[in-house]
C-alpha cells in the first residue's frame, strides 16, 4: 500500500510540473504538438508545447556598391611621323655626267633638297652596290645600314642609309648627311709605270640646301687647307687637277670594298620592307628613294681599283 501511495505521490508531481509549463507556455502564445514517446513508470507521455512565435527576419546584408573601373590613365606612344613632301623627280633637261652636272642637278630639285630627294630623283635602273666597310668618313653602321655606291659611267655616288657623321670635316655634336662623289679621269700622271690604279676626283655635298649652291662646293668641303683635302688621309697618290673658282680640285686612288663585306640587293630589300618609318624616318626615306622608284642592278667597280676593308 505504500508503495503505491508513493508512486501516486510521484505521479501528481510529474503532472503538475507538465501542466505548469504548458500554461506558461500557452500564455506566451505557444501551441501544443503530439510527441510520441514513453515515460518512466509507463505513464502517458504528455503533449509538448513547440514555440510558433515568427522568427525576426535577419536582414540580408547589403549589396557592397559596384564601383566603375578607374580607368588607367592612356601614356601616348611617343612616334615621329614622316614628314610629307614634295615627289623628287629627274630634273628636265639634265643628265649626271661629272661632279658639275650633280651641283646642277641638286640646284633643279625642289628646296629644301635632302639626301632621300636626291637619291629618289636618280635615273634609274639604279647601277648599285652595297657593302658593309667601314674604311670611310661615312662608315657601314652595319648589315641592315651598309655604304651604298650609285654608278653612272665614270660617275660614282656614295651614301649611307643612315644618319652619320664625318668626324673629319664634322663636330661630333652634328649630324651630316653627306653624298660622297668620284669621277674617275684619265688626266693624271702616273706615279710610276707600275701606278696603275685608277684615279678619281673627290668631292662631298653636306644636305640638306635651302637655297642653289655654287659649283666649286663639293670641293669646298673636302679641302684640308690648301694642299689637298681630307680625302687624301685614305686615298692614295692625291694630286691636284684643278680650279673651279679659285677652290682646288683634287684627285686620288679609288678603292673597292672586298667580295666578302658586299650586301646583297635582295637582303636590303628586304630592309626596305620592314623598316619602320615612325621610329626610323631618315632611314626608312632612304631605303624608299633606293628601292620605290625603279629596277636595280649589281654593278662591281673597275676591276683594278685598289680593295679596302
Amino acid at each position: 500500500m505504500q508503495l503505491i501511495i508513493k508512486r501516486l505521490k510521484l505521479a501528481l508531481r510529474f503532472s503538475f510540473t507538465l501542466t505548469s509549463s504548458v500554461l506558461l507556455l500557452s500564455a506566451c502564445g505557444g501551441e501544443q504538438i503530439t510527441t510520441t514517446g514513453v515515460l518512466p513508470g509507463g505513464m502517458t507521455p504528455v503533449p509538448l508545447p513547440v514555440s510558433n512565435v515568427a522568427s525576426t527576419p535577419v536582414p540580408s546584408p547589403t549589396p557592397s556598391p559596384v564601383l566603375s573601373p578607374i580607368a588607367s590613365p592612356t601614356v601616348e606612344s611617343v612616334v615621329q611621323e614622316p614628314v610629307p613632301r614634295e615627289p623628287c623627280v629627274s630634273p628636265e633637261g639634265l643628265a649626271l655626267t661629272d661632279i658639275n652636272s650633280v651641283t646642277e642637278w641638286i640646284n633643279a630639285l625642289p628646296k629644301p633638297v635632302t639626301l632621300p630627294c636626291v637619291v629618289e630623283s636618280l635615273p634609274r635602273p639604279l647601277n648599285i652596290q652595297f657593302t658593309q666597310s667601314v674604311f670611310s668618313a661615312q662608315p657601314s653602321l652595319g648589315r641592315g645600314n651598309p655604304r651604298v655606291f650609285i654608278f653612272y659611267d665614270k660617275l660614282i655616288l656614295s651614301v649611307v642609309t643612315a644618319h652619320g657623321f664625318n668626324p673629319l670635316t664634322t663636330p661630333e655634336s652634328e649630324q651630316l648627311d653627306a653624298l660622297e662623289v668620284g669621277y674617275i679621269t684619265q688626266d693624271i700622271v702616273p706615279r710610276s709605270d707600275l701606278d696603275t690604279a685608277p684615279y678619281a676626283i673627290k668631292g662631298e655635298y653636306k644636305l640638306p640646301y635651302n637655297e642653289a649652291i655654287a659649283l666649286k662646293t663639293p670641293y669646298d668641303d673636302v679641302l684640308s687647307g690648301s694642299s689637298g683635302t681630307f680625302c687624301g688621309t685614305c686615298h692614295t697618290a692625291e694630286q691636284q687637277v684643278d680650279v673651279i673658282d679659285g677652290t682646288p680640285v683634287f684627285a686620288s686612288h679609288i678603292y673597292q670594298p672586298v667580295e666578302e663585306l658586299a650586301v646583297s640587293i635582295l637582303q636590303m630589300q628586304n630592309e626596305r620592307t620592314l623598316c619602320d618609318e615612325t621610329r626610323e624616318p631618315f632611314r626608312c626615306a632612304m631605303l624608299s628613294a633606293i628601292f620605290d622608284h625603279g629596277i636595280l642592278y649589281p654593278v662591281a667597280f673597275p676591276e683594278n681599283a685598289e680593295f679596302f676593308r
